[in-house]
């Protein structure tokens, strides 16, 4: 089978379409064989984009389908915030369907900027993070007076 020894040999595996290949497919979306999972399971438009920024580039698929058909990025944000989801998960959301409705082009161009914009945040958080002073949490000594006390005690 194909797929089975591309992915034993470590060769990537693109599906575009109708067609296999080993390059990244051109114009269009493709799905990229998993070894792991045994499929094409990770749908994507870039192939830099990692399972995350794929992820994204999917959930924006709703908010490019409404853009389409020239929805009004009010509505969306209202139907947003009449779901039943957490708060936190209402701002991701609002937050995708502004990045779409910024971006301009057909609607592969679209999800395909909104992997790369995502793949270059990851890039950019990973650079400007600070190392940590600490590899675990420090222990804090006892308080002074816990300490004179202990002293105290131990004397007599």
């Amino acid at each position: 089978m194909v797929t089975t020894s591309a992915g034993a040999s470590g060769q990537n595996l693109y599906k575009c379409g109708a067609t296999f290949q080993d390059k990244p497919c051109d114009t269009e979306v493709q799905k990229k064989y998993s070894s792991l999972a045994g499929s094409f399971s990770k749908e994507q438009v870039n192939a830099t984009a990692d399972a995350q920024c794929a992820d994204r580039g999917v959930r924006a698929l709703p908010f490019i389908q409404a853009r389409t058909r020239q929805e009004a990025l009010e509505s969306l944000h209202a139907g947003i915030d009449a779901k039943p989801i957490a708060r936190l998960e209402k701002i991701k959301e609002k937050d995708l369907a502004s990045a779409v409705f910024a971006k301009k082009g057909s609607p592969v161009e679209i999800r395909a900027a909104i992997e790369t914009e995502c793949m270059d945040n990851k890039q950019v958080s990973t650079r400007t993070r600070a190392p940590s002073a600490y590899p675990v949490y420090p222990s804090y000594p006892e308080s002074n007076a816990r300490l004179a006390a202990d002293r105290a005690s131990r004397r007599y």
